[in-house]
């Protein structure tokens, strides 16, 4: 009944309600809020945020919030919101651009590390990388084709 009347008042949102209750039980022990209003904050907080576009960011947070909400009142769904926040970021990363990056330093140390060999990897990779600056804006990615190259030669001679 609280839950009903203070995110149906206006002055607190249910997002910022959740985000609120989760802060507060990370730190206490007792649930104060009966189950089943908050399988119905879960379930409206769903509905909500499946229905509009917004930031990557902000949606693994709320997703997240809802695990951890579902977590802790023993409800079911807490495997079903990890793996939405899992799909925001996989799908916006840390930055989506600067990625390859990180793709390209994975490879060098599995080559280095001789624990596979990596030019099929290297073939999948090239033709992404020899167009990434017509799908990126080049800011961050425009010397990606010189780390690649550097990452073949660097390969080459330990081939022989």
């Amino acid at each position: 009944m609280v839950l009903s009347i203070s995110t149906k008042s206006g002055w607190l949102s249910k997002q910022s309600f959740l985000r609120n209750l989760v802060a507060k039980l990370r730190r206490e022990t007792s649930l104060w809020i009966d189950p089943a209003g908050v399988m119905s904050l879960v379930s409206d907080l769903n509905e909500e945020e499946s229905k509009y576009v917004t930031q990557f960011g902000d949606r693994t947070e709320r997703w997240i919030d809802l695990a951890q909400l579902c977590v802790l009142y023993g409800l079911d769904d807490a495997d079903k919101y990890i793996m939405r926040a899992a799909d925001c970021m996989i799908g916006y990363g840390w930055r989506k651009d600067v990625w390859i990056f990180d793709v390209l330093s994975a490879v060098e140390m599995v080559q280095k590390s001789g624990k596979a060999d990596v030019r099929p990897w290297l073939e999948t990779l090239a033709p992404f990388i020899d167009q990434i600056t017509r799908f990126t804006d080049g800011d961050e990615t425009r010397h990606c084709t010189k780390a690649f190259g550097a990452g073949c030669q660097a390969l080459q001679r330990c081939l022989g």
